[in-house]
């Protein structure tokens, strides 16, 4: 299952969903990124580079427009 996957393999899993969110894939939508957020922090550990990302989807979210 994916909640026993690797942390590299589901960091990577929440890269993806967040390229595909930022996209406009119809394979994702905006109200993935606080499940994006959740898995990237999770994973993130005291990396450097994760945090970022982690901050970065926190960015996106308040840039999504909001739901009617």
């Amino acid at each position: 299952s994916f909640a026993l996957a690797s942390d590299d393999l589901r960091f990577a899993a929440a890269v993806a969903e967040l390229a595909e969110t930022l996209r406009g894939s119809k394979h994702s939508s905006g109200d993935r990124l606080a499940d994006v957020a959740a898995v990237a922090s999770s994973c993130a550990g005291s990396d450097p580079d994760r945090l970022e990302l982690v901050t970065l989807v926190g960015k996106a979210q308040s840039l999504m427009p909001s739901a009617p």
